[in-house]
């Protein structure tokens, strides 16, 4: 049986927030770290990561997002502050952070991890943390002066964006870099 590898997002399209996301990068790409950067047009805030999925749990996984999105309304976020996944000492992922706008991001992630898990998909059992992907660590070459720079940059103020849709996307992996392709987008209330 075919499935589909997919996941749920807030795109980030805003020029002013990309330029930002692109400097950060180059900072920490100078830091001579073993890392793979996330192209721009894959850059994105993750509200839930499904795996492999069929065309029916598809459907279903549409349903569920429908339903919570009925209610939703568009919010403002303040995209601010480096982060690092799983840990500051064992880095593996360097990511973005929101300050203004968290409580409903987790409130919205929260609800749709709900509906999820009503529908048989398995509940996240970390506590959400809203983050942007800036790179992924490849190796510890270089990691201690990553770490230099994400302590450095860790109170960077990026901009406002406001969210008034998530899309559900399929993630085909490719050697150069995975690839998003628009499954179904989502608009929230004004």
């Amino acid at each position: 049986m075919e499935t589909i590898r997919c996941f749920l997002a807030i795109p980030v399209k805003d020029d002013k927030i990309i330029t930002k996301v692109k400097e950060l990068q180059e900072k920490l790409s100078s830091s001579g770290a073993d890392i793979k950067i996330v192209e721009k047009e894959n850059i994105h805030y993750n509200l839930k990561f499904f795996g492999e999925k069929t065309k029916d749990e598809v459907n279903k996984i549409i349903s569920a997002i429908e339903n919570v999105l009925g209610s939703k309304r568009q919010f403002e976020i303040e995209v601010w502050g480096l982060g690092t996944f799983p840990a500051k000492d064992f880095v593996r992922v360097v990511w973005l952070g929101i300050k203004k706008g968290e409580k409903e991001m987790v409130s919205l992630a929260q609800e749709l991890e709900n509906s999820f898990s009503a529908i048989g998909i398995e509940k996240e059992i970390r506590p959400f943390q809203a983050h942007l992907t800036l790179c992924r660590v490849r190796s510890v070459d270089g990691i201690e002066s990553l770490k230099n720079v994400v302590n450095k940059e860790s109170s960077t103020d990026v901009s406002k964006m406001l969210v008034n849709e998530v899309v559900l996307y399929q993630s085909i992996l490719k050697k150069e870099g995975p690839e998003y392709i628009e499954i179904k987008r989502f608009r929230l209330l004004k």
